[in-house]
């Protein structure tokens, strides 16, 4: 914490003032993490919802364009092995997409786990789709099971401007075989 202390000093050296200057929002969130705090709204039933949904359908047959028409222009999508900082735009993501399920000598199919929640954060008003999905793909004969969590951040459009994919880099290792 960042402190400034301003003096003064008497004619015999003793300080008859201290003044301090420091930011008090550390000790606002302090005082305030003593508290039980409400941070937004969660929803079983969300048009938020139905556009993930429609976009993983989209995915399902291999209709890219379409998925993709869900996002923002802009949008950025991470998969949780990569690096910090790095990301693709959408275009990229597509032709990702188009480079790996396009080949009819895979096969593949998506379930749904559980429910998706949309959180709607009151602190800096963000809405965000968490999903949890199963992807059975078939390649070479052998089927290949991978779980994932997909997080849809929404703008103030209802459009996608990140998704980020949580899935254990191993389970795609037999795409590069």
């Amino acid at each position: 914490l960042p402190v400034h202390c301003m003096y003064s000093f008497n004619e015999d050296g003793k300080v008859t003032m201290m003044i301090m200057y420091f930011n008090n929002d550390v000790f606002e969130e302090i005082a305030k993490s003593k508290e039980t705090n409400e941070n937004g709204e969660v929803y079983i039933n969300h048009p938020y919802i139905t556009t993930v949904r429609k976009g993983v359908n989209a995915f399902v047959a291999r209709d890219f364009e379409t998925m993709g028409s869900f996002f923002s222009p802009k949008a950025k999508v991470t998969f949780s092995a990569m690096t910090p900082g790095q990301s693709m735009n959408l275009e990229e993501y597509k032709s990702y997409l188009s480079e790996r399920y396009s080949n009819e000598d895979i096969a593949y199919k998506v379930k749904q786990v559980g429910y998706p929640d949309c959180l709607h954060y009151a602190k800096d008003d963000a809405w965000v789709v968490y999903s949890w999905w199963e992807l059975h793909v078939k390649k070479d004969g052998k089927k290949h099971v991978i779980p994932m969590m997909l997080a849809h951040n929404f703008n103030d459009d209802g459009e996608v401007e990140h998704l980020h994919v949580y899935a254990s880099s191993n389970h795609f290792e037999f795409f590069d075989q």
